[in-house]
């Protein structure tokens, strides 16, 4: 029973740490967007006190981001729509009981 525990108490602990590194990219990423480029370079750790939306407003006018979108739903939506007939069909082919 005792061991038992201490199984379960060492797996969640391993699974927070393994959370933990990994999520930290993604905070750190999130943390310096709102940082402008003097700010992260000379203290990429910590956490400023303003929140500027600079660099989203930069990244909108310039990457046409809403373009990027669009084209990714139009590829995503007809690979699938591809994907969807063609297993379809071979679904049909494999569940042929004649076995023609």
């Amino acid at each position: 029973m005792k061991t038992r525990r201490l199984h379960s108490v060492g797996t969640f602990a391993v699974a927070v740490i393994t959370l933990v590194i990994m999520m930290f990219p993604f905070v750190m990423v999130l943390l310096n967007s709102f940082k402008d480029r003097l700010e992260i370079f000379s203290n990429p750790l910590s956490f400023s006190g303003f929140v500027g939306l600079e660099n989203y407003r930069n990244a909108f006018a310039t990457m046409r981001y809403f373009s990027g979108i669009t084209n990714s739903i139009f590829v995503t939506f007809f690979s699938l729509l591809v994907i969807i007939v063609f297993s379809s069909m071979l679904a049909i082919f494999l569940c042929d009981g004649n076995g023609n």
